[in-house]
């Protein structure tokens, strides 16, 4: 005969506020057909969640009962990392540049359309970008 592990105070709270609301009865009964469905829907999440966490963090965490703040912050160390090191194709560079400057070629810099001013101000950083050999700061 196996010894049963008394559940601690945590799990005891989490059924109590969490599950209980869900799967208990008006008359104090366990809704069996209730407590399938829920478990149902946890295997998908215990089955796809770790799919998710490992390709926003690049493969460094898998377990679906990592905290968020683990995973946002794995997410943002990858993309931060992703960012500073992406390097863009210079002649992509070089003809997006070409385009925006065939747009607004001819207009005067204090000419007031927001679209146009968005496009000199984009265009005037690939120009920027260009110059340091097409890497991010």
């Amino acid at each position: 005969m196996t010894d049963i592990i008394p559940l601690g105070p945590e799990v005891e709270r989490v059924w109590r506020e969490f599950w209980l609301p869900i799967v208990g009865r008006s008359d104090g009964s366990i809704d069996m057909d209730q407590v399938k469905r829920e478990l149902h829907d946890a295997h998908i999440f215990i089955t796809e969640g770790p799919k998710v966490y490992m390709h926003v963090t690049g493969g460094r965490i898998s377990k679906t009962n990592t905290s968020a703040d683990a995973v946002i912050g794995q997410h943002d160390e990858l993309w931060a990392y992703c960012k500073d090191d992406v390097v863009l194709d210079r002649e992509v560079l070089e003809d997006w540049l070409a385009a925006i400057e065939g747009m607004t070629t001819g207009y005067e810099e204090d000419y007031d359309d927001p679209n146009l001013l968005n496009l000199q101000r984009v265009g005037a950083d690939l120009g920027e970008l260009l110059r340091r050999g097409g890497r991010s700061e």
